[in-house]
């Protein structure tokens, strides 16, 4: 009986995960820690890459930091999925890359 609800937790809580992932293409680079997304029907999101922490656009190698980003992610499509506290101002996204 108890490995029967581990099994479901276990197979609820991956779906929930799965579908919870959005699948986008980046358009911008905001920042070392900041990208542009295009999703479904031509809407634009930003977000802000989780536990990664860039200098800003005018810091010392806020250049460097935004070309990185851009040389991994630009014009490459990726999934994301809200991480907590994403709805926040300063909210986060935790994404993949599709090579």
């Amino acid at each position: 009986m108890i490995l029967n609800r581990i099994v479901f937790l276990i197979i609820f809580s991956f779906s929930t995960f799965l579908f919870s992932q959005i699948k986008a293409k980046v358009v911008g680079i905001k920042d070392g820690d900041t990208i542009v997304v295009l999703l479904d029907g031509d809407q634009q999101k930003t977000l802000r890459l989780a536990e990664v922490d860039c200098p800003e656009n005018g810091q010392p190698f806020g250049k460097n930091a935004k070309q990185f980003t851009s040389n991994e992610v630009f014009g490459k499509f990726i999934t994301y999925f809200p991480t907590e506290g994403a709805n926040q101002k300063w909210g986060k996204m935790s994404i993949k890359k599709h090579n």
